[in-house]
């Protein structure tokens, strides 16, 4: 048993081995909804998390039958052996209503920010005690809280402030997330997942950054990163606080220049990652995206200081991908599934946008931005034709390649 670990919960001393703890996941059947919730979930379930206890808000019916009969299943590849997988099932309480849930002490929710189920989450939120750690990609809908960001660019993510003003009345105390995990959903209530190569050069299964969106509630995000940290350290997922927005800030856009590097490049061009940038032409290109998306950065909220550092943060962001042994990303397998955006309107299109009225030259991230669509476009119109979708996928991916 560990030692009793005494944390300030929203301006109250409490031991919180003294009461049972509610932890929802939202989504935990998504590929990053699924690995958190599975390494939650394996804390719980082998004692590691006493006092604690999980549920899942699931709205595909597939897979919340799936995990209700079978639990959670996650395959955990060992990062000592790439290529060989640790499989784990795991139970816990889930529901496609969040009445059966009930008020929750922390909820995270692992969905697009376009489908947050805001009136669910109000039913679980307790005012002033609930905090709410949004798992996203892209552009946040909480951007607007540590920079000045073009109002039109945001509303293609959160459209007058629909989803911050919620929260905020909700009396939610949110907390920014920047998510460095690889997970895949393979099927209803099955997640695999992939460890990443961190600063030092060690393996690691992934990395949740959390960092205060209000300066005021600064200990909030302490009492996180203790939580999050108290249930992964020991299943192999770290947590690290970021203390300041400055923190907050560097750590978004090196996460958002590799995801439009990585991500749609994969999809793109059908390539594992490792593949993908050790390709001896596409390496370079998709490099140079890299560094394209974190100019765009230093114009929309990245300190300037950070200009001088952009070779070597774009270097750490190649050595993490080509460390992803076989993984092909969450979008490529979106793309070839029938998604109908691949998360374009969060992560391409607003860097796209933000390129564009800063009068920046961004050519590799709208060339991207440009054939993705058209891929896009293509795809649908293949299978509206009657196509197999994935098949329909691979032939858009030839058409538009080739022109």
């Amino acid at each position: 048993m560990w030692p009793c670990i005494k944390l300030s919960w929203a301006f109250e001393r409490v031991d919180i081995y003294s009461m049972t703890k509610k932890i929802v996941v939202i989504g935990p059947n998504g590929g990053i909804g699924g690995y958190v919730a599975a390494h939650l979930a394996h804390a719980i379930n082998t004692g590691k998390a006493d006092g604690w206890q999980l549920s899942g808000l699931v709205h595909s019916p597939a897979s919340l039958n799936a995990i209700r009969e079978n639990g959670l299943i996650f395959y955990d590849e060992n990062p000592q052996i790439p290529g060989q997988h640790n499989r784990l099932e795991e139970t816990f309480l889930v529901s496609n209503d969040a009445n059966d849930l009930g008020p929750q002490d922390v909820i995270i929710c692992a969905t697009p920010a376009s489908a947050m189920p805001l009136e669910q989450m109000a039913v679980m939120t307790v005012p002033e005690k609930t905090v709410v750690i949004p798992l996203l990609n892209g552009i946040p809908f909480w951007y607007p809280e540590l920079f000045d960001i073009d109002p039109e660019v945001m509303g293609l993510i959160d459209p007058d402030r629909k989803i911050l003003n919620e929260l905020n009345r909700q009396g939610a105390l949110l907390i920014g997330s920047i998510v460095d995990v690889a997970g895949v959903k393979i099927g209803p209530g099955e997640v695999e997942g992939h460890p990443a190569i961190n600063e030092s050069g060690d393996f690691v299964h992934g990395n949740i950054h959390l960092g205060p969106i209000d300066p005021l509630n600064e200990h909030v995000a302490t009492i996180c990163a203790e939580l999050i940290e108290l249930f992964h350290v020991r299943c192999g997922m770290p947590t690290n606080h970021l203390k300041n927005k400055e923190a907050l800030l560097r750590q978004f856009w090196v996460k958002i220049a590799g995801n439009i590097a990585a991500n749609y490049g994969a999809a793109m061009y059908d390539k594992h990652l490792p593949e993908l940038f050790t390709d001896p032409e596409l390496g370079p290109y998709l490099k140079d995206t890299i560094e394209e998306a974190l100019r765009v950065g230093l114009h929309h909220g990245l300190p300037a200081k950070f200009e001088k550092l952009i070779p070597k943060l774009t270097a750490m962001v190649v050595k993490a991908k080509v460390s992803l042994n076989g993984h092909y990303t969450s979008t490529h397998a979106a793309f070839e599934n029938g998604d109908p955006d691949c998360e374009m309107s969060v992560i391409l299109k607003p860097v796209v946008s933000l390129a564009i009225k800063s009068e920046l030259e961004a050519p590799h991230v709208k060339t991207i931005h440009d054939n993705f669509r058209a891929m896009l476009l293509k795809r649908d119109e293949l299978a509206a034709s009657g196509e197999d979708m994935k098949q329909a996928a691979i032939n858009a991916r030839q058409a538009v390649l080739q022109t």
